[in-house]
């Protein structure tokens, strides 16, 4: 069974590789929107998962540890804030005004969910490893 930051870190391959297909299908397409869906679900599964259980252990951790503490800075600030923006994203993206709309809300989607998922790969994850030990992650 694959451990718990290996699962994650499959999901961000599964978001966006859906996230892709949607911009190439197209905001006037139904198979862009419901690819769309789809990705917008597992998005939302996967920051709940980190809010479950990742986060948790690490704020446990940090308590006691500064340089946890320090790589859970950023992500104490935006965790709510990217949750936000892409709700907000998605749901403009389901009825877009126009063309330029949807390119405009799907460029802004793709660099919140990319700098969110690049940096829980590349400083939370690490760190959760340590903190756990390699049992869990």
């Amino acid at each position: 069974m694959p451990d718990l930051i290996t699962t994650l870190e499959h999901e961000h391959k599964s978001i966006m590789t859906l996230l892709e297909k949607a911009r190439g299908l197209g905001p006037n397409s139904p198979e862009g929107r419901k690819i769309l869906g789809e990705a917008t679900r597992l998005l939302m599964q996967h920051m709940k998962r980190d809010d479950e259980e990742v986060f948790p252990v690490l704020e446990r951790a940090a308590d006691s540890n500064g340089a946890v503490k320090e790589a859970l800075r950023w992500f104490v600030v935006h965790r709510t804030i990217s949750a936000e923006a892409v709700s907000a994203v998605c749901e403009r993206l389901q009825s877009p005004a126009s063309e330029f709309e949807y390119a405009k809300d799907f460029g802004s989607l793709m660099a919140i969910v990319t700098n969110r998922l690049q940096r829980e790969e590349s400083i939370l994850y690490p760190v959760f490893r340590q903190v756990a030990g390699g049992s869990k992650g």
